[in-house]
């Protein structure tokens, strides 16, 4: 952690990710992305609205319907409980934007047009941004087996469970490991690694956000604290505490974030 950001790396990716100012209950932030490598974003409870420039390389949506390339800059959309693969290819990539807990931001993920204008990390700014001209949508769900899309969005209601894709497996007829098979041909990654980051995001974003750490992994659906910090230090990079001091550091420092 260096000037109140975080570094980690992902693979082959490296990633600096730091806390900005924002308004009307919303998290800020700016992150960096170097390096190659595919990753898959996966939201909770949150979404995120965020403005990207590639300045290096390429970035690409290696999507089961079909890949979506990148332009050098756009607003990507990300509303709650989807994922969206994502391919980093010898690239450097900035975004700044926000996340919240409400349902501002709805419909399947997508890429807009992005303007010079600076970024307005509130409310207002978010439905500037979701009113900008599409470029594409990033639906993962698109010819994915029904039952595969089903188990997917299933395992946001069960992500609190002892074995959430048991469970998701049972309610779509299906044995867990024909559903595991599916799900990471579809994907990209496990239902069991969708599941670890749908709760990390989401308590990432409630730890930026004020919440007391325990609280956060709670909320985000874990009930081992224990496992909690073990899970978000292997796939964040970072201790919740680090993540915490960032936060109060900021709110010292006399930041407006609401």
């Amino acid at each position: 952690m260096t000037d109140g950001a975080l570094e980690s790396r992902r693979g082959q990716v490296a990633i600096r990710r730091e806390l900005v100012a924002a308004r009307d209950c919303l998290v800020g932030l700016r992150q960096t992305f170097t390096g190659t490598g595919q990753r898959a974003i996966v939201s909770h409870g949150a979404f995120t609205v965020a403005r990207v420039v590639v300045r290096a390389g390429g970035v690409a949506f290696p999507l089961a319907a079909g890949e979506v390339r990148a332009p050098r800059s756009f607003i990507l959309v990300i509303p709650p409980e989807q994922v969206v693969p994502i391919r980093f290819d010898a690239a450097v990539v900035t975004s700044e934007g926000v996340a919240g807990f409400d349902r501002l931001v709805t419909g399947c993920p997508r890429i807009a047009r992005a303007d010079e204008a600076p970024l307005d990390p509130s409310r207002a700014g978010v439905v500037a941004m979701l009113a900008a001209p599409r470029i594409a949508d990033l639906d993962a769900d698109l010819a994915v087996p029904r039952f595969v899309v089903e188990g997917r969005k299933l395992l946001h209601a069960r992500l609190g469970d002892l074995a959430p894709v048991a469970a998701a497996a049972y309610r779509v007829k299906v044995a867990p490991e024909t559903l595991t098979r599916g799900f990471a041909r579809a994907y990209g990654l496990s239902p069991k690694a969708y599941c670890h980051r749908a709760r990390l995001f989401e308590a990432v974003l409630r730890i930026l956000s004020g919440r007391e750490i325990a609280r956060a992994a709670l909320d985000a659906g874990f009930n081992d604290l224990s496992r909690f910090y073990v899970q978000f230090k292997k796939l964040v990079g970072a201790t919740p505490g680090a993540y915490a001091a960032i936060r109060k550091r900021q709110e010292r420092a006399g930041a407006p974030t609401r």
